[in-house]
């Protein structure tokens, strides 16, 4: 499931023949909002999608979405 701070990537569009990326900024239960920045002309600095749990995985609705990322945790130092 997407966290905050995740990457999405999105594929190409019209607009923007190279992709996109945006940072996950809230998560619920059945949504999730990225912040952006350079969304294009009909883009917002805000979006929400819709989240959902079909068989065993979770899907971001979006046909643009390629996929997300997360850098990996790093432990505190002691």
């Amino acid at each position: 499931k997407p966290e905050v701070s995740d990457l999405l990537v999105f594929g190409p569009s019209a607009f923007n023949a190279y992709g996109h990326v945006a940072i996950v900024s809230k998560v619920s239960p059945t949504t999730i909002e990225i912040v952006q920045q350079n969304p294009g002309p009909l883009g917002s600095s805000r979006e929400t999608y819709p989240l959902r749990f079909v068989g065993g995985d979770w899907h971001v609705e979006s046909r643009r979405l390629l996929g997300w990322l997360r850098l990996p945790h790093k432990k505190s130092p002691r």
